[in-house]
């Protein structure tokens, strides 16, 4: 995810036993209390995938603004391990654990997980009238 709302899809790395099962969730607010431990995005909004999902959309609430309104989450049939998350901070630049997918985001600041994760949370800060997205938290 870049700092302009771009995102890369891939199946790169994939685990063909780990399917997404059909069954969506959306999450469009922060939950309390978070469901994975830690605080992996400090002084930042959080929304997470519930626990055995992943993340297969993100939505805006303002074209203008970009302001992150939702995550689209999907039930994944093995379940997503949680004993591999990693934060990618990009609200200062560049975080990203894999560089498939070359410059995807020109100018933008990235954080993208390593080829074998999922997304399973979204963090973003507010700037002045904007929301920025801020960190992604991977799992594979």
């Amino acid at each position: 995810m870049s700092a302009s709302f771009s995102i890369l899809c891939t199946n790169a790395g994939a685990v063909p036993a780990q399917q997404g099962t059909g069954s969506y969730q959306t999450v469009t607010q922060e939950v309390s209390p978070l469901r994975y431990p830690g605080d992996w995005a400090h002084q930042s909004i959080k929304f997470e995938c519930p626990v055995g999902s992943y993340a297969v959309g993100i939505s805006t609430a303002n074209p203008f603004g970009l302001e992150l309104a939702g995550l689209l989450c999907e039930q994944n049939t093995g379940g997503i391990p949680l004993n591999n998350r990693s934060a990618k901070n990009f609200w200062g630049g560049d975080q990203r654990a894999s560089f498939s997918g070359g410059d995807w985001s020109v100018s933008q600041y990235k954080g993208q997980c390593a080829d074998n994760q999922y997304i399973i949370g979204v963090a973003h800060r507010r700037s002045g009238l904007a929301d920025h997205p801020s960190v992604v938290l991977c799992s594979n």
